[in-house]
């Protein structure tokens, strides 16, 4: 453009001292007028062009920081590995490298695993964040939406092992530690993703055990079998941490047939300490819990006691305890059920958290945002809103009942 004016203004100066000097009288005024027109009209085109050119400078710098922004945002943090602790009593099998199998094994392993979690879009940068909990490292790859789970590495001793869970409780946020039992048709790896998504959304360790499923959804029985005989093994973990840890230190979560060794372990633990007027655990969770639910009010005295706060979280979508109910022929606890006596799953000193508005699936999983809002008590960070759910003649204690709602913008 400033080209064009420069031309422009040479242009119009030829034509001025071309002027026929007859046409204006040799009136040297004239001559000084068309001079000053040509002048400020060259001027003018002159700043336009500048103008222009600077416009575009800005233009094609800007495209420039646009383009380093993007590079930026690909070299940007997509993961994070996280160590997820085990204690198993599954059979060892080593091939290549450590594996667990479906069999039961006469003792306890205890171990790490690193767990590749991919962070969400949103929550990416091109600096590490993971000094909280300091034994997170940042990585820079994308391991799609499934947490990819690393070699496991046996640990020489129990006490080795404690030591290592002390040492990531010392350093995590809220000084605490989670305890997760999965459920039915799991082979080792699937619980351990779990477990890395749970250390991830609540910022805490996690100690998994993991007990002998068959992974089969045909071996049910099976596994009903191998989570009663697992029960004395979790028991006795539970207690160790509890001793070691502090009782108040201590979240436990439970997911399907896994609550029911929940379940029975706490019994057993309440029995062995009914005088003592301490607290055993901060939170018990129950997630889908695949227990009969008349049975579980059985239990629901020793719940109560086992912890500052017991929750069930439960989800009328569930299409894998709607099955469970069938082949059992009692409703489940992680179900709501269309019978009226059934559906009083409103519990005296047990909070019911009905998250089906929310529920994407089919039901049997675990609402990591609800959960994470439940851990954090923040201020819907995710647009969720629990509410106490309207009080009705079949609820004993509907105040204890109570539902999720997700506001019109929420993507879980």
């Amino acid at each position: 453009m400033r080209k064009l004016s420069l031309e422009y203004m040479s242009l119009m100066m030829s034509f001025a001292c071309s002027i026929d000097d007859r046409r204006f009288g040799r009136n040297v005024w004239h001559h000084v007028v068309v001079l000053l027109v040509v002048a400020s009209m060259s001027a003018l085109f002159l700043f336009i062009g500048t103008a222009r050119a600077s416009s575009d400078a800005s233009s094609d710098a800007s495209l420039v920081e646009d383009a380093a922004a993007h590079k930026k945002i690909d070299q940007s943090f997509r993961s994070v590995r996280i160590p997820v602790y085990y204690v198993t009593d599954r059979e060892a099998e080593r091939h290549n490298q450590l594996y667990y199998s479906n069999q039961r094994s006469d003792h306890l392993d205890y171990g790490s695993v690193n767990v590749l979690v991919t962070i969400p879009k949103a929550q990416r940068q091109s600096t590490p964040k993971s000094a909280e909990p300091v034994n997170w490292t940042d990585e820079t790859y994308d391991v799609g939406d499934k947490p990819e789970v690393e070699h496991a590495e046996r640990v020489e001793s129990a006490e080795k092992f404690y030591e290592a869970v002390e040492k990531a409780r010392q350093v995590a946020p809220n000084k605490q530690i989670l305890v997760y039992v999965h459920g039915y048709s799991m082979d080792f790896d699937k619980p351990l993703r779990t477990a890395g998504l749970l250390a991830y959304n609540l910022q805490m360790p996690v100690v998994a055990f993991s007990w002998p499923s068959k992974h089969n959804a045909l071996a049910y029985s099976a596994d009903e079998c191998n989570a009663e005989w697992s029960t004395m093994d979790f028991e006795s973990v539970l207690q160790e941490l509890s001793n070691r840890f502090g009782r108040e230190s201590i979240t436990v979560v439970g997911h399907s047939l896994g609550c029911r060794i929940v379940t029975w372990a706490v019994k057993s633990i309440s029995d062995k300490s009914r005088q003592s007027s301490e607290q055993l655990f901060q939170h018990i969770f129950f997630f889908s819990p695949d227990i009969d639910t008349q049975t579980f009010r059985r239990y629901s005295d020793y719940m109560e006691h086992a912890a500052h706060d017991v929750k069930i979280f439960v989800s009328a979508k569930d299409v894998r305890l709607g099955v469970s109910h069938i082949l059992h022929g009692y409703s489940r606890l992680g179900r709501p059920s269309s019978s009226k006596r059934d559906n009083l799953f409103a519990i005296h000193g047990i909070e019911t958290i009905d998250f089906t508005a929310i529920d994407k699936g089919v039901g049997h999983n675990i609402p990591y945002p609800l959960l994470n809002e439940i851990m954090s008590h923040s201020n819907e960070p995710f647009g969720i809103e629990v509410v106490r759910r309207e009080p009705g003649l079949d609820n004993l204690h509907s105040d204890l009942v109570k539902v999720v709602k997700a506001h019109a913008h929420t993507q879980l």
